[in-house]
């Protein structure tokens, strides 16, 4: 564990990282395969590895709506997840200390871990302090940070800069990711790229065959005639009628062929079903195809395997380098503590169910019933007891017909 910090004092960027950081205008030149793989090439660079460009590929990726919705889908999967402190010694929660990570910075703090899976590498820094605790964190921005060389430099491209590995800085900041990983996002370009060029190439197919075609013959010779309608022709793309010429022959021609765009919407899905297969393991969740029973069980045998290996990433990054930094500012954390997430998955409702009628049977067999209790406060229902309801009294029978009809004869001699 870091020795204790007695002197902290609170204040925003404590580092001075900030302050010394020249940022610089995100470039929107149009991102290319050939421009992707000269970035990838740079970032490689033994001597001088530069990332700004790569980054930019990156950051327009994340703007495809199904790109960005996976990816988040697999970042929430850890971030939302419950945890505890406990002691190694006798595997007894510290809800105290466990508390003390329930914190909004926290949640950050994981988010920006996970990105380290698809950046390959993130800087976190603990950039503010409210009354000697960490009250924000956030990523030191990517451009300027050379994970190869562990250093930070002012401008981006710049071949010397501030080491984060020693010193005072290195206090206020954890390095997350392989310094040599360019991360998942450098396998989703290519496919997002590709799917870029077929939803361009489907506003070019509509404006083939979406919009019917219009055409006007005239036979006056007049270049004044043919200008008025060239410009009736341009106004009827918003309006159904034109004032032309007399003499002037209109045609509207429909468009065919429209059911060629299916090429290029293929092309989309199959786009996204490898960001899907790359970020989440499987497709079937992606899609509509397939079963539901055999989408749940893709899901439980790769997606969840997926999610496990990053609980582990991050509760290791947590107890191997958090808690002995959260120590250096006095936070109450020692040898014995250590962080888990909580894996235990919580039954449905009809498996809760399942679970009653099961144990109501054996309850029964044995002479006991179900606390009525408990039932109430598992499935969020009210029962209220069955009131005994009292037999009615039977009815007299009635005589026989035959009897009725012999009562209402009258009796001899009258």
């Amino acid at each position: 564990m870091a020795k204790k910090n007695t002197n902290l004092t609170v204040k925003q960027d404590p580092a001075g990282i900030n302050i010394q950081l020249k940022p610089v205008a995100k470039s929107t030149y149009k991102k290319e395969l050939s421009t992707f793989l000269s970035a990838v090439q740079s970032a490689n660079n033994l001597d001088t590895p530069n990332r700004k460009r790569l980054y930019e590929h990156y950051v327009d990726m994340q703007r495809d709506p199904v790109f960005y919705g996976h990816i988040q889908n697999r970042i929430m999967r850890i971030a939302n997840k419950k945890f505890r402190i406990f002691d190694v010694n006798t595997g007894k929660t510290d809800e105290d200390k466990s508390k003390l990570l329930e914190k909004n910075w926290f949640n950050v703090f994981l988010k920006l871990a996970m990105e380290s899976r698809f950046f390959g590498h993130s800087l976190i820094y603990f950039s503010e302090f409210k009354e000697n605790l960490i009250s924000q964190v956030e990523c030191v921005i990517r451009e300027h940070v050379v994970p190869e060389k562990g250093f930070i430099v002012v401008n981006p491209g710049d071949t010397k800069g501030i080491s984060y590995l020693d010193g005072d800085i290195a206090n206020y900041c954890i390095s997350v990711g392989n310094k040599k990983d360019l991360g998942l996002n450098e396998k989703l370009i290519i496919p997002f790229i590709l799917k870029k060029h077929s939803w361009a190439a489907i506003d070019q197919y509509e404006e083939l065959y979406g919009i019917p075609i219009r055409t006007a013959t005239t036979t006056s010779p007049d270049t004044t005639v043919h200008n008025e309608i060239f410009d009736n022709l341009d106004k009827m793309g918003s309006a159904a009628y034109g004032l032309f010429p007399e003499g002037t022959t209109l045609e509207i021609v429909a468009a065919s062929g429209a059911e060629g765009s299916r090429l290029f919407l293929n092309k989309i899905a199959a786009c996204n079903q490898e960001c899907a297969m790359l970020v989440n393991g499987q497709i079937e969740t992606s899609t509509q195809t397939g079963s539901r029973a055999k989408s749940e069980n893709v899901v439980e045998s790769t997606q969840d395997e997926i999610t496990l290996d990053d609980l582990m990433f991050c509760e290791n990054l947590i107890n191997d380098e958090l808690l002995s930094k959260l120590a250096f500012f006095n936070y109450p954390f020692g040898e014995k503590d250590r962080f888990e997430f909580d894996s235990t998955k919580e039954p449905t409702i009809d498996e809760q169910l399942n679970i009653y009628k099961g144990v109501s049977d054996i309850a029964a067999n044995m002479g006991y019933e179900l606390d009525p209790v408990q039932i109430q406060e598992t499935f969020g229902v009210t029962l209220v007891k069955k009131l005994a309801v009292e037999p009615l009294e039977p009815a007299e029978p009635e005589p026989p017909a035959s009897s009725k009809q012999q009562s209402k004869k009258p009796a001899p001699g009258k």
